[in-house]
């Protein structure tokens, strides 16, 4: 199925003239996960008994050390903060990388980029509305109208992980005019129930919902337009440096697109679910290799391992044009594409233990140069790209 954008802006108008606002001088090129799990929404059976042996094994003064400097904050996330491995963090004390379906958020400057309406953009949709009403600006006497807050989505497909799943419950679509004003722009391809809007029709219904799209967004503007391979969208930041977004169509059952972000001479990839042609080891999808040619950092598909893939494990069952991808081929990617600075793997099975997926990381990293990093993604994983020093800590160990 074909790529989609779409474009929420949500405005307010203040009873008072608002203050003019600073110029930016530093400019913002980051990405965050919101979710990396493939296929569906999941928190591994065997997150609790591991936590719960993780207690046994801290003694009752390190619990109230913790507790005492982290007060309001999860014991979970205390843990993570708490905990050595060696000489590093334990970051990977979440003990599963989330448990969300595919959303990323990509700052370029003053503008918000989502790509996919897995379920874990319900989170990102309050705290895209719950940052713009705790801006000074806000005037509930002047009927919620004040500031404006503008991000687009950039959809790879239409499969359920990556739309119906968060789409109905995504904040912006909800929100009262009366509260926020949405403009909201969409760009999908032909094959998705003749577009973008027909695909979100579909996750948006009755009777497979309580109301239907026309009810959820009606008096907002919203605009569609369809995209093909190398869609282009040119957009600039506040202070006039472009932002340049390619779409690539990716070999995945229905039409599909990976997503490329090009910003401050740097470049961000997400590679959308992808699987290898035959012979990948003789030359990667031509697509994929341009998509994410001397790309800064690439979040791609590696959802099993080789054998897995094969079915030549314990189960026996192929995954052959499920549509995923696996360590030997994004290595094979990596090196082709000559990717400069950080690889992170997504799309993770559903019930994969962090173990394994930090095992299928490693078979990338033990591939490709000792110049690229490679991360396992999981939920909150911010990379900065104008300094990806920051997240190698995350790096796994090869």
């Amino acid at each position: 199925m074909k790529g989609f954008l779409v474009s929420i802006t949500l405005t307010w108008f203040p009873a008072r003239k608002p203050r003019k606002e600073c110029a930016m001088t530093n400019p913002l090129f980051t990405a965050k996960i919101w979710g990396c799990r493939g296929s569906y929404s999941n928190e591994p059976e065997e997150f609790l008994p591991r936590f719960q042996r993780l207690l046994k094994v801290l003694d009752p003064q390190q619990i109230e050390m913790v507790r005492q400097a982290n007060q309001g904050v999860p014991l979970k996330e205390m843990f993570e903060s708490f905990l050595n491995d060696g000489d590093q963090p334990r970051h990977h004390l979440y003990l599963d990388r989330g448990i969300h379906t595919t959303c990323i958020e990509v700052r370029c400057g003053d503008k918000i980029y989502v790509i996919d309406l897995g379920s874990g953009c319900v989170a990102l949709g309050k705290k895209l509305i719950g940052g713009q009403l705790a801006k000074k600006s806000y005037d509930p006497g002047g009927g919620g109208r004040g500031s404006t807050l503008k991000f687009t989505v950039l959809g790879t497909h239409v499969h359920l992980d990556h739309l119906a799943y968060g789409a109905p419950f995504f904040g912006p679509f909800f929100v009262a005019n009366e509260l926020l004003n949405c403009e909201i722009r969409m760009f999908g391809g032909v094959d998705w129930w003749s577009g973008m809007d027909g695909a979100l029709a579909s996750a948006i219904e009755i009777p497979f919902f309580p109301l239907s799209i026309k009810q959820v967004m009606r008096e907002k503007t919203v605009t569609t337009k369809t995209i093909q391979d190398g869609f282009e969208i040119i957009d600039e930041d506040e202070q006039g440096n472009k932002i340049r977004i390619t779409a690539v169509k990716q070999n995945h059952p229905q039409e599909t697109y990976g997503w490329r972000i090009e910003y401050m001479g740097k470049v961000f990839v997400f590679g959308g679910d992808n699987e290898p042609f035959p012979g990948f080891d003789r030359g990667c999808d031509p697509k994929l290799v341009k998509l994410c040619k001397e790309a800064d950092v690439v979040v791609n598909d590696c959802q099993y391992s080789f054998d897995q893939y094969l079915g030549s494990t314990r189960e026996k069952m192929s995954r052959r044009a499920w549509g995923h991808s696996f360590p030997e081929a994004n290595a094979a990617l990596v090196r082709e594409a000559g990717v400069k600075g950080i690889f992170v793997t997504t799309h993770h099975d559903p019930g994969a233990e962090t173990e394994w997926i930090e095992e299928l990381a490693r078979q990338v990293a033990m591939n490709v140069p000792k110049t690229v990093s490679v991360i396992a993604g999981f939920e909150g994983l911010e990379l900065d790209m104008l300094n990806l020093s920051k997240v190698n800590h995350y790096a796994v160990s090869v």
